[in-house]
């Protein structure tokens, strides 16, 4: 016959806690430091049951913003969060549709939509030519440092 006894378990020296009336053993002063314990909030728990295929679909869409922190509260996100506000205000007051003429075409489309394509070729086009700047003016300080090298080659005695 089996007891309750026999099954009951020490949870506290599984959790590796030691009772008061232990003297805590101190480690050598080579020794390795001993791993730090998780705090409540690392410690997840875990269901008995394997996760359930619209489970793991959640847990892979919500792991990015997990990692997500809200930024301080202080007068320069404010700013930004009026700005951000009155900007989709903006967009919102110009939703309703206009005509649009485009060498053959005619069409409507909302100003908002518009705007953004605008801003959009705008922004690709002066990202092109920030390239095109940087590249040509690499072009030329390496062609003034070869005919720099160059100077220098024919000047040395040999």
């Amino acid at each position: 016959m089996v007891s309750d006894d026999d099954f009951d378990i020490d949870v506290d020296a599984l959790a590796g806690e030691q009772d008061e009336s232990e003297p805590a053993v101190a480690a050598p002063a080579g020794a390795a430091e001993a791993p730090k314990k998780p705090t409540p909030a690392e410690v997840r728990a875990m269901s008995a049951r394997k996760p359930g295929l619209w489970r793991q679909v959640g847990d892979k869409v919500a792991a990015p913003f997990q990692r997500a922190r809200l930024p301080e509260w202080n007068l320069k996100t404010f700013a930004y969060l009026l700005l951000l506000i009155i900007i989709i205000w903006f967009l919102l007051e110009n939703w309703p549709p206009c005509r649009v003429r485009l060498l053959v075409w005619n069409g409507e489309a909302p100003k908002t939509v518009l705007f953004l394509v605008n801003l959009l070729i705008g922004a690709a086009l002066l990202r092109w030519w920030q390239v095109f700047v940087a590249a040509r003016q690499a072009r030329r300080e390496s062609a003034q440092q070869a005919a720099a090298t160059a100077a220098a080659t024919e000047n040395t005695p040999q």
